[in-house]
Formats: C-alpha cells, sequence, structure tokens
C-alpha cells in the first residue's frame, strides 16, 4: 500500500474511532524504530483488529472486506487461480458461486484496474465478485493453504518479564551497534534462530555465534522459518532489517508465545554495501574487527591489552594534536587489520571469519589504508601520512614494551632512552614528545585519591570515547550506560559525583528519567544534560526541574571538561562541610581555560 492510500486509511481508522490519536502516535514511534508500516505496528501493539481495519478498508474501497482468517478454502477454490497469479499480483480465491460461475476473490487494491482486466482475461470464470483483504492477510492465506505453512499453536514455554518489548532498530544500541551480547542476551543457552537470505552474512554470524557458545540455527526466509518454529522450540528469532522492512510476518503470533523477535541492521548496512551515516558504519566496523579479535586472542590477555591501548593513545595523541576523527579512526582500523592479516593463516582454518575478515578490509577503503600501511617504519619526512608515524611509534612501543617488561608496568625514562635513538630515522621527534608527555601523566598522575565519579547516560558515548579516555586520564572513575533502564542500577551501584544524560535515549527521554530519578530514587546527585537539539527550551526544561546545566552537541571536550571538573569540585565541597577554597585545588591550566570559557564565577 503506498503512502496516499495508508494516509487515508489511518484517516478512516481515526475518524471512525477504531484508533485513538495516542495510539496513533505509539504506533508511529513503533514503526520509525522497527519500520515496516505504521498499520502493521497498529495491529502489533493490539490497538487494532483485522475485523476493524476490514471495515476500514471497505469504506475506502467501496467493496466487501473478506475474513481470511475464518473462511473454507477448497482445493477446487485454489485451483481457480495459479499460485504464482496470487502472488504476483497480491490476491486471494475466497470463494466460488456454483450456480452463477463468480468468484469471490480477496485483493490488497481493489481498485487497480490492470490486475482486474488481467483476471478476466485470464481466469476461466464468468464472473468476479472483488472483496478487500490487507496484504498480511492475503500473503499469510497463500501460505496456508497453497504452501501448507502455518505457524501452529506454540507453547508458552517461558516468562518474559513485565517490561518485555522487541528491541528496535533505534535502539543503537542499544543494539552497541553488533554486539552479541546486547543483541542475543547473555544467557547463551537461549535456543536462537537467525532468518538471513544472505549467506555471506548469515555465515559469518553463524560461526561467531556457535564459537561464542550459542545455540543457534538459521533458515533463509520467514516461510522456512515458520516451517521449523513448528518442529523445534526457539526463545529467540533474530532477523535483519533490509530497505526500510523486515517485520517477522508472524511476529504477532511469537509475541503471545513468549517467544522474543529481536532486528538488527547494522551489520545489513555494511556488508550489504547499504547506506548507512559515518556513526553507524564505524560503530558497526571496530565492534566487528573486535568481536574477531577477542574470539582469535580471548586466553592472550597482552595481545588484547595491546590493541586496547593503540585505541587509547591513538585517540589521545589525535586530540592533542586536533587530528579529524576519521584520521584517528584510520590509525586504529589499521592498527586492527595489520596484526588480524598477519595471522591469516592461524585463522585460515575459520573460513567464515576469514570471510567476514576479507570483506572488512575491502570495504575500509574510504581510510586509505593502503597508505597509512605502507608507509610504517619510514623515516618521517614530507609525504608520509601522520597516520603512519602515529602508528608506527604505538606498534613500536607496545613491542617494547612486550619484549622488556613481563608485567603491565613498564619503566618510562627506559622506553625514553630506546625510542630517542631512533629520532628522525623512524619517529617524528614532535610527535614522540607528545606521546611521552601523555605516558608521563598516565604514570605519574596522583589517582589514588578519587576525583569523583562520573556515570555518562548516553547511546552514543562508549568506555573508549575521547572525554571517557581525558577524564580517567585526569583520575575520575567513568562509567557508561547506554539506556535509561541501565541508569537505575548503575546510579545505585556506582554511587557517581555526577551524572550526564543525553535528552534523547533511546528508551526514554531523559527528562522523564530525571523526574523519575528525583521522585522516586530520591539521587541529589548533580545532573547535566546532554542534547543533539539546538533550541535551548529542550535542555531548559531539565533545568526547571533542578539539573545543573545542559551542553549541546557536538559538544567542545575541553568546555565539558571544564564543566565537569567544577560541577564535582562544587559536590565535593558541598559534602566536606567547611571545606571550601575550590580555586586552590584547580591548576593554573584550569584557571586560565576557566577564564578563557568567560565562567569567572
Amino acid at each position: 500500500m503506498d503512502i496516499n492510500r495508508e494516509k487515508n486509511l489511518i484517516n478512516i481508522l481515526v475518524e471512525k474511532r477504531f484508533i485513538t490519536k495516542r495510539e496513533l502516535s505509539e504506533a508511529i514511534e513503533r514503526h520509525k524504530n522497527v519500520g515496516g508500516s505504521i498499520i502493521e505496528s497498529l495491529l502489533f501493539l493490539d490497538f487494532l483488529d483485522y475485523k476493524k481495519l476490514g471495515r476500514a478498508l471497505s469504506l475506502m474501497f467501496q467493496v466487501p472486506y473478506i475474513d481470511l482468517e475464518h473462511i473454507k478454502i477448497t482445493p477446487e477454490i485454489l485451483e481457480k487461480i495459479p499460485l504464482d497469479f496470487a502472488e504476483k499480483y497480491h490476491l486471494f480465491p475466497a470463494g466460488f458461486i456454483e450456480n452463477k460461475k463468480a468468484l469471490v476473490v480477496a485483493m490488497e487494491d481493489p481498485s487497480d484496474q490492470n490486475i482486474l482486466e488481467k483476471m478476466r482475461r485470464f481466469l476461466e470464470v464468468d464472473e468476479l465478485r472483488i472483496g478487500v483483504a490487507y496484504s498480511t492477510e492475503i500473503e499469510r492465506a497463500i501460505n496456508r493453504y497453497y504452501k501448507g505453512l502455518d505457524l501452529p499453536e506454540l507453547k508458552k514455554e517461558i516468562q518474559l518479564p513485565k517490561d518485555f518489548k522487541i528491541i528496535e532498530e533505534s535502539d543503537k544500541e542499544r543494539t552497541t551497534g553488533w554486539d552479541l551480547k546486547d543483541l542475543v542476551g547473555k544467557k547463551k543457552d537461549r535456543k536462537v534462530l537467525l532468518i538471513e537470505p544472505d549467506h555471506e552474512i548469515r555465515n559469518p554470524i553463524l560461526s561467531i555465534m556457535k564459537k561464542e557458545g550459542y545455540v543457534i540455527e538459521a533458515v533463509v526466509d520467514d516461510s522456512s522459518a515458520i516451517e521449523l518454529l513448528g518442529k523445534k522450540r526457539f526463545d529467540l528469532v533474530l532477523k535483519r532489517k533490509k530497505s526500510g522492512k523486515g517485520a517477522f510476518l508472524y511476529e504477532k503470533e511469537l509475541k503471545k508465545a513468549n517467544i522474543e523477535i529481536r532486528y538488527f541492521e547494522e551489520i545489513g548496512h555494511f556488508l550489504a554495501e547499504q547506506p548507512a551515516d559515518y556513526d553507524e558504519m564505524i560503530k558497526f566496523y571496530f565492534n566487528t574487527l573486535n568481536m574477531i579479535f577477542r574470539s582469535i586472542f580471548s586466553s592472550q590477555a597482552k595481545m588484547l591489552s595491546w590493541i586496547d591501548n593503540i585505541t587509547k593513545y591513538a585517540k589521545l595523541i589525535g586530540s592533542r594534536i586536533t587530528l579529524p576523527r576519521h584520521r584517528v579512526d584510520a590509525i586504529i582500523t589499521s592498527a586492527y587489520l595489520i596484526i588480524l592479516i598477519k595471522l591469516r593463516e592461524r585463522i585460515k582454518e575459520e573460513k567464515d571469519e576469514l570471510s567476514l575478515l576479507n570483506q572488512l578490509a575491502e570495504l575500509a577503503n574510504p581510510f586509505n589504508l593502503q597508505d597509512i600501511i605502507y608507509f610504517l617504519d619510514q623515516p618521517p619526512k614530507e609525504g608520509i601520512p601522520i597516520e603512519s608515524q602515529i602508528l608506527t611509534i604505538l606498534m613500536d612501543f607496545e613491542k617494547i614494551k612486550l619484549r622488556l617488561f613481563s608485567n603491565s608496568g613498564f619503566d618510562l625514562e627506559m622506553v625514553k632512552d630506546i625510542m630517542r635513538e631512533k629520532v628522525g630515522e623512524k619517529y617524528d621527534e614532535k610527535l614522540l614528545e607528545i606521546f611521552f608527555t601523555i605516558l608521563k601523566d598516565e604514570l605519574f598522575l596522583d589517582i589514588s585519591q578519587e576525583k569523583g565519579k562520573v556515570l555518562f547516560i548516553d547511546s552514543e558515548i562508549e568506555d573508549d570515547s575521547l572525554i571517557c579516555l581525558k577524564l580517567k586520564g585526569e583520575g575520575y572513575i567513568v562509567r557508561v550506560v547506554h539506556q535509561g533502564r541501565d541508569a537505575i542500577k548503575a546510579i545505585k551501584d556506582f554511587n557517581p559525583s555526577l551524572i550526564l544524560s543525553e535528552v534523547e535515549l533511546p528508551d526514554i527521554n531523559g527528562i522523564e528519567l530525571f523526574k523519575f530519578l528525583i521522585n522516586k530514587v530520591n539521587i541529589n546527585t548533580p545532573f547535566l544534560f546532554i542534547t543533539k537539539n539546538q533550541d535551548p527550551s529542550t535542555a531548559k526544561k531539565g533545568l526547571k526541574i533542578g539539573a545543573e546545566d545542559y551542553i549541546t552537541k557536538p559538544f567542545n571536550i575541553d568546555l565539558l571538561l571544564i564543566k565537569i571538573k567544577k560541577l564535582i569540585g562544587k559536590e565535593i565541597a558541598r559534602k566536606e562541610e567547611g571545606v571550601a577554597g575550590n580555586l586552590k585545588e584547580m591548576s593554573l591550566i584550569d584557571l586560565i581555560q576557566i577564564l578563557s570559557a568567560g565562567m569567572k564565577s
């Protein structure tokens, strides 16, 4: 059904009071997240049933509604319309009036004169009597009567939490992109059914999930899934959305039987070469590389630490020299691929993982990785990419640590002596000294005295985001959660000194979350809002109910750091009765930054 028809149908549903405006609003929200049509969301949420929908369709097309769920169809009636014809034109033979040789046909669009003319020409009947049925009803009738496929009564073997709902696409993850525990859940004994037609996507997912210990089977389409669900019990159906579609044909029945269905999209964007924005792409890319890397080196803590350090230091150096984000991402990606490609022989028997790795390597061209990798270890002269120079320093540093220091610590002065010998020959002197400054700050920062705990509630911030790395580097303890429902437990367990929350969280509005925390959890922790909305009135609503401040995205990291330090400083001073003089606790650099930012209070 096209958009205009759907709008007309929705108007009829509202006018006839088959649905309320509130129900329509909730269905539209689900439609934005999961895809499919608004009508499908109304049906799924139980705001609408097929009988009411049928009455609205009948009013719109001025033909009778045919309830395909409650009619008897004989083989003789099915023979009147071939399966291919029924599937191609979205129609179903709903009855035959013998004495008048009249065939009753349910159509998705009874106004389509082209289809009506084709039926008159090719079907051997004297008369056509046209009715209407919704597209899903027609598709299910075709599955049931032509193909013998139908979802049987499913046993309710498990009970889900009261707040159960489908994980929607906007759960960025929610779905943190492509993360098995987020997508499938932590219980590896759950039986998972994957619906994925593309073998280049299906096989790597199967391989990786089986390696992780999940019980999983795969089918290529909904019809095969229906057949298998009739024979075996599954706890979760996993399906990729594609081209704005993807809702499982029988998702409502699964919900009633307490079988979860979850949709994912990011891996589809990437491997199927569908368009995705940079944030989605890079999040999926790094999560996938990290998953493969940790799968291969699960028992080698040093190797895992190696890639974590490369990631951390690349971001910190990039921040010091104001290197654009995509160029920092290119350094990190190169580090992953260098070691994985060097170890192809080791993983050659894992064909699916190797296939996925090869595809990722080919799709990484926008980062210009070939030049970065080609110029590694080259003298730092004009024309050598700065990404190559930074990665050379970081990889050599990790090699020196692995070779000379058995534990996690290292002697900075010894490292300096070794690496300074190759300044000009292998390393750029300025870059090397910047790196040494970062190491020195890490080693000599006194973090034994806790400076404060910072909790981020934001689906776009990760533990290794630059703001988190900088805070950790200055002695703060940082925790990140991506959804409002995870924040409540984190607040109780973590006891943060400051909470920073995005206004537009995947599962709840941040302002509503703040109200809940004040009224139900009784927190008095300073609260700062982060918002993409450039209209300050949105965040100011939070200020009216007690938030300390707000900052808009994309935010200036140094300014946000100043705000965080100031708010935590005020909180510490409030708790330590009689202790004041926050200015004495601040460094000269902090004072200069505060004054330059116009924050003279």
